[in-house]
């Protein structure tokens, strides 16, 4: 029962990722070379205007700045996405967001 059990959870685990990557990618995962094939990319979300930013940081200014590098997000419809803050023009999340989509020069498209 106990190899069974064992291999059961072997079997689920190795499902989880995809083509070897055991989790989303941090934005400078995602800059340094992907694949061309979409990918998780993790990172904290600010819109500016008609900008929106996947961040590897936040700045602590008010309201919050892209900080470190980050990857310009194509392809995203905000309305889609729970959690925002809105203030002084500028769009957020509290917490980091994965988004789904390929990357390529600087920019994460969305699929």
């Amino acid at each position: 029962m106990k190899a069974l059990v064992l291999t059961l959870l072997t079997l689920i685990v190795a499902g989880c990722g995809s083509g070897g990557q055991s989790g989303p990618l941090s934005v400078q995962q995602a800059l340094d070379g992907t694949s061309g094939e979409p990918h998780l990319v993790r990172g904290a979300l600010i819109a500016t205007g008609e900008t929106i930013r996947l961040c590897s940081a936040i700045l602590e200014s008010y309201p919050p700045q892209c900080g470190g590098p980050f990857l310009v997000v194509e392809g995203l419809d905000l309305g889609s996405l729970e959690g925002l803050t809105t203030a002084d023009g500028v769009t957020w999340s509290d917490r980091q967001v994965e988004l789904r989509g390929t990357v390529a020069e600087g920019t994460l498209t969305i699929v």
